[in-house]
């Protein structure tokens, strides 16, 4: 999935859009954080795309709860908010000695699944408790 969205280009008309401040803040991620995730958001679409167009119409659904079961293993080992979303960057496919392409390809489906809400938690959730 990575290797797919990262062979496209994101629309040029898309700006990269800031996350939910409210959610960077209950989530207690830094600005840094804030950065990779609004680079992600440029190619979310395509995370959408490829989902819509997938022959598994439950994929994204598998991968959210791959990264929700690995979301909780690291929150549970007592890794910080931002060293949480290294190592799901990791997780999803991130590789320093790989190329830009890809790795901002592992920022979307990060973004896009902290977007929906699948991992880290929502502030809204407050409000309901």
């Amino acid at each position: 999935m990575v290797d797919q969205i990262a062979k496209q280009k994101p629309d040029p008309d898309t700006p990269p859009a800031v996350p939910s401040v409210r959610k960077l803040e209950k989530n207690a991620l830094d600005e840094d954080a804030a950065d990779f995730l609004r680079i992600g958001r440029r190619r979310v679409r395509l995370v959408e795309q490829y989902f819509e167009e997938h022959h598994n119409p439950l994929l994204g659904d598998q991968i959210a709860a791959a990264l929700k079961r690995q979301y909780a293993l690291l929150t549970d080992a007592g890794f910080n908010p931002n060293e949480v979303l290294l190592e799901l960057q990791k997780f999803a496919g991130w590789d320093s000695s790989d190329t830009n392409k890809k790795n901002a390809a592992v920022l979307a489906v990060i973004s896009y699944f902290f977007d929906r809400c699948d991992i880290f938690e929502d502030p809204e959730e407050e409000q309901i408790a």
